[in-house]
């Protein structure tokens, strides 16, 4: 190995351990237990599994896609315990799918597909941060009837209160 594929190595894992702190760094804003180290390592974990990969498939003839596929399960027990049933509802889901899509986007950067990497992290900071707001407006404004339909919080005056 030269000097070049080993800074090729180094920039595909260190894009994709920024990308995961970057994501973190969000979850830690919002208060939530997995932060910056959490994202990042899983990020770049994927990253360095995917280039070992490559490696050694160009050295022994085999097929890297093989630890694609072990990367999704692996990452999805991990992420799965951060799954819990708190009071009679379920938390941590946005955590584990979010650790899960980093490990997906740190995979990119070990493919070296790095506008793809980058966009993605755009699209999940998108989807954690703003989508947030969204999902809070609607659960301030609208009241589920129970039947599938939402009223707005201003029509829930008792005269309209009769389904």
């Amino acid at each position: 190995m030269n000097y070049a594929d080993l800074f090729e190595i180094l920039t595909r894992v260190s894009l994709a351990l920024l990308c995961g702190a970057l994501i973190g760094i969000e979850r830690l804003i919002s208060h939530k237990t997995a932060g910056m180290r959490t994202y990042a390592i899983a990020s770049g974990g994927s990253a360095l599994f995917i280039i070992l990969s490559q490696l050694y498939a160009v050295n022994n003839n085999t097929h890297p896609q093989f630890v694609l596929g072990q990367i999704v399960v692996g990452i999805g027990f991990l992420a799965a315990g951060s799954i819990i049933m708190s009071r009679d509802k379920v938390v941590g889901l946005t955590t584990a799918s979010g650790i899960w899509f980093m490990a997906a986007i740190g995979c990119t950067f070990g493919y070296g597909y790095y506008l793809l990497g980058f966009g993605m992290t755009f699209i999940l900071l998108f989807t954690l941060s703003v989508l947030l707001k969204v999902e809070h407006y609607f659960m301030n404004n609208f009241v589920d009837r129970g039947d599938g339909e939402y009223l707005k919080r201003s029509e829930t005056s008792k005269e309209n209160m009769d389904w």
